[in-house]
């Protein structure tokens, strides 16, 4: 099985810089002309900073932020900036550290409560970044940035309604808000409303012709409903405007897999490695499509390198597997499968793929167990009936075997299979 879109559908949070500091923020009572000189420099330090910032030069913005600081200990708007800086190379704690220090010299300002729950939101503190984002709508009720990402914070904690709700007010405050219309299709996409979902992408894309994620959502949406041609097609939009877009790679390489061309995902997951190269899924994804070229060393050597980088990833125990199964080592397989079924109770492939190992070993009573468990799991999973099956007529229980055999055609005629 491959694993479907490892880094998640993208949720946009809107962080607002800070106006550039002006001689107006001088108090108006009297200081010394020391201090005023020392003030006048800190402002230009910022200025100075901000313009780095809007570069994208945080590393250097940062550097000045410092400078102004050290001059004007006092100004919230000087460790806001440098907050939003930190914000942005990842530097999480220290960021908050600065919203904190903000916060207590000016606890009136919305964009500070707002930026310092993006922080949360990037902790995963998903309610307190809710509690900022009420605060900051409670201090300017127009807020649409807050809107949207309170919105993502109840998406994060599934809780869709109040996430939509929260992106209707967004857009309807500021209707050309590109972000939020990607968001909420986000939303639209998980709640599996995919006509809803395209709107959304389609929309956002006409406003930002240029981002990248709305492209790579749509595309997500298109692979979910099987149209890969489309799904390819978005996602190579995204790689033109983003082309070191990994997961993007990663996922078109899921679209041809579906499309059985498995020379071309491999070349999508080789990219995909290239520009992460402790990408578990993308090795994941690889491996699968070289087990489904038959060339097990080399998929048993990328299910390797997806396990040493997330030893969690059941999916990878179960495709190795599978592959120690095809190259009859069934013991082997079965280690596997007794793994992935420890990192994940409720997996019912892996319960139906140890099943066929011991049936292969012809211990067919263990098999039936681990057929029976994943029927359990997955009440409608055909394959599971019929190995089953094949087992009770080994074993001479013609009855049973028949049950089974019966109840599999009825859901494969249900479901619209041959």
């Amino acid at each position: 099985m491959f694993n479907r879109k490892l880094l998640g559908r993208l949720m946009i949070g809107t962080l607002i810089v800070g106006s550039l500091i002006s001689m107006s923020h001088v108090d108006a009572a009297y200081v010394s002309p020391e201090e005023t000189e020392r003030m006048i420099e800190a402002a230009q330090k910022i200025n100075e900073g901000n313009r780095l910032f809007e570069a994208g030069n945080y590393t250097q913005a940062i550097e000045l932020y410092n400078e102004a600081i050290e001059l004007n200990p006092n100004e919230a708007n000087y460790y806001y900036n440098r907050g939003c800086a930190y914000d942005d190379v990842g530097q999480y704690q220290l960021a908050m550290a600065d919203f904190n220090k903000a916060i207590s010299l000016d606890n009136t300002n919305a964009d500070m409560y707002n930026n310092r729950g993006l922080v949360h939101e990037h902790l995963r503190q998903l309610d307190r970044a809710v509690a900022d984002y009420d605060q900051a709508i409670r201090l300017n009720a127009k807020h649409s940035s807050a809107y949207n990402n309170r919105a993502n914070a109840y998406a994060g904690l599934g809780d869709y309604k109040k996430a939509l709700a929260d992106y209707d007010k967004a857009i309807k405050l500021k209707p050309d808000y590109a972000n939020a219309w990607n968001n909420r299709g986000n939303v639209y996409a998980s709640l599996k409303q995919y006509d809803k979902a395209l709107a959304n992408y389609t929309q956002a894309i006409e406003l930002n012709p240029k981002d990248s994620s709305a492209y790579y959502n749509r595309a997500n949406a298109y692979d979910d409903l099987k149209d890969y041609r489309r799904a390819i097609a978005d996602y190579d939009k995204a790689i033109e405007l983003a082309p070191t877009y990994a997961s993007a790679y990663n996922n078109r390489g899921n679209s041809y897999a579906d499309l059985k061309d498995y020379r071309q995902a491999i070349a999508n997951f080789d990219k995909a490695i290239e520009l992460a190269p402790d990408y578990a899924g993308a090795y994941n994804n690889r491996g699968n499509a070289y087990y489904n070229l038959k060339d097990y060393q080399r998929a048993i050597a990328d299910f390797d390198k997806a396990i040493e980088y997330d030893p969690q990833s059941a999916a990878a125990y179960n495709n190795r597997g599978n592959a120690y199964d095809d190259l009859k080592q069934y013991e082997r397989a079965i280690e596997d499968f007794d793994k992935a079924i420890e990192l994940l109770p409720t997996y019912a492939s892996a319960y139906n793929n140890r099943g066929i190992s011991y049936g292969n070993l012809r211990q067919y009573e263990r098999a039936i167990e681990d057929f029976t468990r994943a029927i359990e799991l997955n009440p409608k999973y055909i394959l599971a009936y019929n190995n089953r099956g094949a087992c009770y007529q080994v074993l001479g229980e013609a009855a049973k075997a028949q049950a089974d055999f019966d109840k599999a055609n009825s859901l494969r005629a249900r479901s619209g299979g041959a």
